[in-house]
């Protein structure tokens, strides 16, 4: 299959509301998916949504924590409502905290798991076993490139290799682009100040 035609196929993203998660929201709708969209914020997942239904495409906004065991399952419950089956899973949210990790509160420390690794277990355990047996079915976990790379290495990340390329057949911190199978690291940060300590979020 044409892994830019999916007409029929549902995909649904976590961090959908920026960065990386609507860029991918954007590229798999516009090869036909119905895309949820899925982050903390609705304002913003509305203005992506926005954009997927100006450009003809179809978009569902789901506002959840995915690192809260129970808003993932009354996620999970609400996306049932709206799709028959989720055939495409990206685990995009995550956020990092940029300082020494001995300056890092046990706080700190449990909210980034919680946010980049405690999510997509809490995800797949809801959303996996749909996908099991249907013929088709991927899911992505996107592995954060970003504490290494400019914002400008960001952006051009996702325009050289097609955000939507990102699959399971790749494995966790690969892509599936022209260069099919090969980790990347487009840029490194220019200097130190890129480093300070503060929080971002994917969500």
């Amino acid at each position: 299959m044409n892994p830019f035609q999916l007409n029929g196929k549902t995909a649904l993203i976590t961090g959908a509301s920026k960065g990386l998660g609507r860029s991918m929201a954007l590229t798999l709708a516009g090869a036909g998916a119905i895309v949820g969209l899925v982050s903390r914020d609705r304002e913003k997942l509305q203005s992506v949504a926005g954009e997927i239904e100006a450009a003809g495409g179809k978009a569902h906004v789901f506002v959840a924590d995915v690192a809260s065991e129970t808003q993932v399952i009354a996620l999970a419950k609400e996306v049932a409502t709206s799709f028959p089956r989720v055939d495409i899973l990206i685990n995009n949210a995550g956020m990092n905290i940029r300082k020494k990790i001995t300056d890092f509160t046990l706080e700190e420390w449990n909210r980034v798991l919680d946010t980049n690794l405690t999510s997509v277990f809490l995800m797949c355990r809801s959303f996996v076993p749909q996908m099991r047996g249907a013929g088709f079915g991927h899911h992505q976990h996107d592995v954060d490139h970003e504490p290494y790379l400019t914002r400008r290495a960001r952006r051009l990340f996702v325009q050289q290799d097609g955000a939507a390329r990102f699959n399971a057949d790749t494995g966790p911190g690969t892509c599936a682009g022209r260069n099919h199978g090969k980790r990347h690291q487009p840029g490194a940060v220019r200097n130190r100040d890129e480093y300070a300590a503060h929080a971002e979020s994917r969500d």
